[in-house]
Order: structure tokens, then C-alpha cells, then sequence
């Protein structure tokens, strides 16, 4: 009888984790977790009403790296499956800078250079689930900051805006400054 206890536990045990856990179809033999095989394609997805917004910090310090923040925010109605989210939550975005030259009112368009290295590899995924009115925070180094001097009590300034590295949905944030000042 008590082995009996023991074997329906271990199968109620053994049900409520599968139902936590989400399946991923790897397509090929020796593909570690999230990986896909080269070329996948991932579906579009649908009715995504997704919002990408600048969070900050506003005023960075030279000589050293930066960081700033994005927020990714589902303002729709309905749960959005990101299949493709990368691990590697910076490798989701798409940076681009651009100096903010006095007099200037807003950027140029041709302008903008793109900030992105290399993808972390391998490309390790997992499915990023966002219920409506919930957001997920992506933090971006600024690796140039650290080879940039500048004159004491002075500061240079940049337009900044970011885009989904994805390929099932598009999302790109507005226009957005940050001001570096002088380390000392």
C-alpha cells in the first residue's frame, strides 16, 4: 500500500512539473537548450500591440562603460508568446546612436550607427510570455563611453533609439537623448 502512495505522489509530482514546463522543438540532434538549427524560421506573431520605450539613466560619465535601459511592455489585450527571446536579453535589440550637434533639433536620418557586436553564440532561446500590461527590462552596455574623453565641466549629447532584434515582430522606440559628462 505505501509503495502504492509512493507511485501515485511521484506520477501527481511528475504531472505538475510538465505542466510548468514549455517545450521546445529543437529540429536537430545535439541542439542544446533553445538552440535552432540554422535557418529556422520563426512564425509572424499576431496581434501584438508591444511598446518599447527608453527607461534611462539620462546623464552617463565618460571613461568608464554605461548602461541604459529599455522596456519592452505588452499594452494590448491579449498574452504575447515571443518565441524567438534570446537568452542573452541584450542580443534582443538593436541599438543605434548618434551625436546631438549644437543647434540641432532632431536627429538626421542617415545618420544613425548601429552599436550592436556580435550575437552571443550559441544562440540559446526560450519562449518570453508577456500577459497584458506586463513589461520585461533589457539593460544595454554603452562600450564606447570608456574610450571617451571629455572636457571637464563639459558634456556631449546623443539621440539613442532601439529596435526588437527579432524577426516574428517589429517594435522600435521613439527618439530618445542622453548626455555624457566628464568624469571629474
Amino acid at each position: 500500500m505505501k509503495r502504492l502512495h509512493r507511485l501515485a505522489a511521484a506520477g501527481l509530482a511528475g504531472m505538475l512539473l510538465a505542466g510548468c514546463v514549455t517545450t521546445t522543438v529543437e529540429g536537430k540532434k545535439g541542439l542544446g537548450f533553445g538552440e535552432k538549427p540554422a535557418g529556422y524560421k520563426f512564425e509572424k506573431v499576431r496581434n501584438a500591440m508591444l511598446e518599447l520605450t527608453f527607461s534611462g539613466p539620462k546623464i552617463l560619465k565618460a571613461g568608464q562603460p554605461g548602461e541604459i535601459i529599455f522596456i519592452l511592455k505588452n499594452v494590448g489585450g491579449n498574452n504575447v508568446r515571443l518565441e524567438e527571446w534570446r537568452m542573452n536579453e541584450p542580443d534582443n535589440l538593436r541599438l543605434f546612436c548618434q551625436v546631438w550637434l549644437p543647434g540641432q533639433e532632431k536627429p538626421d536620418p542617415d545618420r544613425w550607427l548601429q552599436l550592436d557586436g556580435p550575437v552571443r553564440q550559441p544562440e540559446r532561446r526560450y519562449n518570453l510570455e508577456l500577459m497584458p500590461e506586463r513589461q520585461v527590462m533589457i539593460h544595454r552596455q554603452l562600450e564606447f563611453l570608456k574610450d571617451l574623453v571629455i572636457t571637464s565641466g563639459r558634456e556631449r549629447r546623443f539621440f539613442i533609439r532601439a529596435e526588437l532584434n527579432l524577426t516574428s515582430v517589429r517594435c522600435s522606440s521613439p527618439v530618445a537623448a542622453i548626455s555624457v559628462q566628464s568624469d571629474n
